[in-house]
C-alpha cells in the first residue's frame, strides 16, 4: 500500500521521536531517532519520496513498515471481529500500533494488557496511550517466559527485534539489559483477569517459552495469533508451537508468519 494513501502527517518531536498520523485521528510516535530537535517539525508524505528526504524515509520505515502489516494488512487480526468488552493480550506491544488499532472496538468495557520489555519501546507505548487518550490499555513493562525471573533482554540494531536470544537473524548487537520476566497466567491473575478473548503474540522467539506459561489460559476459549517465523536453537518456532497449541485442543493454521488458533 502506498504511504500516501493512509499517511495524514508525519514529523519530528524536538525530544527525537517521530510521529504519524493515521485515518480516525490516531498519532504513534516512536524512538528510532537518536537525536534531539530545536522544534518539532512536520513533514508532508510526499517530501520522503524525494531524493533530498529519501534518508530521513529510511528513519521512518520501521515505523511505516509496522503501521501498513498492523493496521491495514491485519497481520494478526484477520480472521477475528473484536466486540465491545473483549479482553484482548498484546504480546510484543512495541509502541503500540495494534492496541491503538483495536481500542476503540474493544471499547470502555473492554480491556488491552500491552506488554513491552524494552525500555525506549515502552516509553512511546505510553506516550502513545496518553496521546491517544487508550484508558482501556494497561501497559506492562515485562518479559513474558514460562515462569518468574530476571532475564537477559538482547538488544537489537532493529527497534521491532529486541530478543531473549543473541542471534544474527534478531540483528543483535550483543549488549544486554536485565528486565523482569513472568508467565502471562500469573500477570492475569494480577490483574484480576479472568477470561480473555484474543492474545495477539510477536516476542522474538520467546513464544514457545510464553505459551507454556499459559496453561489456565489455554484450557479456556481464547483465539490466538502468534507470530512463529523466529529460529530458536536453529529451528523456526511455527512447528512447535502449532504442536503445542493443538495439544491443548486447538485448531491452527498457518500463514505469511503467523499461526492462528481456535477451538
Amino acid at each position: 500500500m502506498n504511504e500516501e494513501n493512509w499517511v495524514r502527517s508525519i514529523g519530528l518531536d524536538a525530544d527525537g521521536s517521530l510521529f504519524v498520523e493515521i485515518e480516525k485521528g490516531i498519532k504513534l510516535y516512536d524512538l528510532c531517532l537518536n537525536t534531539f530537535l530545536p522544534e518539532k517539525i512536520e513533514i508532508h508524505p510526499k517530501y520522503l519520496m524525494t531524493a533530498q528526504g529519501r534518508s530521513l524515509y529510511y528513519r521512518f520505515l520501521t515505523t511505516l513498515k509496522e503501521i501498513e502489516e498492523i493496521v491495514y494488512n491485519h497481520s494478526y487480526d484477520r480472521a477475528y471481529r473484536f466486540k465491545k468488552g473483549g479482553i484482548v493480550v498484546d504480546a510484543g506491544a512495541r509502541i503500540g500500533t495494534f492496541a491503538a488499532k483495536i481500542a476503540a472496538a474493544v471499547g470502555t468495557e473492554g480491556k488491552i494488557v500491552a506488554i513491552e520489555p524494552e525500555p525506549r519501546n515502552y516509553g512511546c507505548l505510553v506516550k502513545n496511550i496518553e496521546a491517544n487518550r487508550l484508558y482501556n490499555v494497561i501497559p506492562l513493562r515485562k518479559m513474558l517466559w514460562s515462569r518468574t525471573l530476571s532475564m537477559r533482554l538482547y538488544l537489537s540494531s532493529s527497534p521491532a527485534a529486541h530478543s531473549a536470544y543473541c542471534d544474527p537473524f534478531y540483528g543483535s548487537t550483543g549488549e544486554f539489559i536485565e528486565v523482569e520476566a513472568q508467565a502471562l497466567d500469573e500477570i492475569l491473575e494480577e490483574l484480576g483477569i479472568e477470561s480473555v478473548d484474543f492474545v495477539k503474540m510477536d516476542i522474538e522467539g520467546s513464544e514457545i517459552e510464553a505459551l507454556r506459561g499459559m496453561k489456565k489460559l489455554l484450557s479456556s476459549s481464547v483465539q490466538l495469533a502468534i507470530a512463529a517465523y523466529h529460529p530458536v536453537q536453529g529451528k523456526f518456532t511455527y512447528t512447535e508451537i502449532s504442536s503445542l497449541l493443538e495439544k491443548h485442543g486447538f485448531r491452527t493454521t498457518y500463514e505469511q508468519g503467523i499461526v492462528r488458533a481456535s477451538r
